[in-house]
This record gives structure tokens, C-alpha cells and sequence, in this order.
């Protein structure tokens, strides 16, 4: 819908606009247009100003074309998604939410819920620790260490005598 509305505003053709987003085919920006390919999350900017749109209103159309399981929860309640899903994106996932594990996912859906959500994350430095007490207390997955483990633990790290 976008890309006809460009065409009848900037009395141009779909080859001309190809061109502009530096794309070969002029049917890529069709077949993004039907939906038969995914728009490429790296290029939400590029295309939303040679469309002459909001990159942000932009950004949220493409969130629902590539994430409807999370699009509801997109409100406009003045966040900066463009500038969101940029700083999410790693070397491993370069197209930050696009790629996304359902495991990623839910933990990306319940931080904002949780006010302490900086304690649950661990460094990659902690893993290790944490795998460890996990394979020798299978238990402490879904309850808590018993008192006398966490005691035990807190001698055996502490501080030296």
C-alpha cells in the first residue's frame, strides 16, 4: 500500500523506486509489498524515506508483518522502536528481533514486567557458576536452594578465614 502511495504521490514506477533502495528487480519491493518476502529489518530506514514514511510507524507495520505473536503488545506509548530493535541487534543476530529465538522472545516480553529484571540476567562470566549448582541441584531450576545448601555455599565462597 505504501509503495502504490509513493508511485501516485511521486509520479513514479516501481522500477524508479527499486532503484532508489538500490534493489536489481523492481518484484522485490512487490513480492515485500504482498508479503511473499519478509522487509529486511536493516532496511526499515532506507525504505520508509524513499516512501516518504515514519520510520518508527514504519518499523511497527514491519513488526507486525514479521512478529504477529508480538505486534498486540506494541502500543504507541512514545518508545523509540526503531531505535530499540538497533540497539538489540548483535553480531550474532543481525537482524536483532527479526531472528529472534521464541526463547529469546519471552524473555524480551517479560522484562518490562519485571522490576528486577537486571537480577536475572546473568554475565557470560556467571554461566559456568550457575550451570554447575543447576547439574548439582537439579532443584534449584524451580525452587530454591534449602537453607543449609545456600549456607554451605556462602562458606564455600566466602570470604577466607
Amino acid at each position: 500500500m505504501a509503495i502504490n502511495t509513493a508511485k501516485v504521490k511521486n509520479k513514479t514506477s516501481l522500477r524508479t523506486i527499486a532503484k532508489q533502495l538500490n534493489y536489481k528487480q523492481a518484484a522485490v519491493l512487490s513480492h515485500m509489498a504482498n508479503g511473499r518476502i519478509p522487509i529486511p529489518v536493516k532496511r526499515i530506514k532506507d525504505i520508509a524515506i524513499v516512501l516518504d514514511l515514519n520510520p518508527e510507524a514504519f518499523f511497527k507495520l514491519v513488526l507486525k508483518q514479521r512478529c504477529p505473536e508480538i505486534s498486540s503488545s506494541v502500543e504507541d506509548d512514545g518508545t523509540n522502536h526503531y531505535a530499540l530493535l538497533s540497539d538489540l541487534r548483535h553480531p550474532d543476530m543481525p537482524l536483532g528481533l527479526a531472528n529472534a529465538t521464541p526463547s529469546q522472545m519471552r524473555i524480551i516480553r517479560e522484562v518490562p514486567h519485571d522490576d528486577h529484571a537486571a537480577e536475572r540476567w546473568l554475565s557470560p562470566h556467571e554461566i559456568r557458576y550457575v550451570n554447575e549448582i543447576r547439574k548439582l541441584k537439579p532443584e534449584v531450576v524451580t525452587d530454591r536452594l534449602s537453607p543449609r545448601d545456600l549456607q554451605l555455599l556462602s562458606l564455600a565462597l566466602g570470604p577466607l578465614p
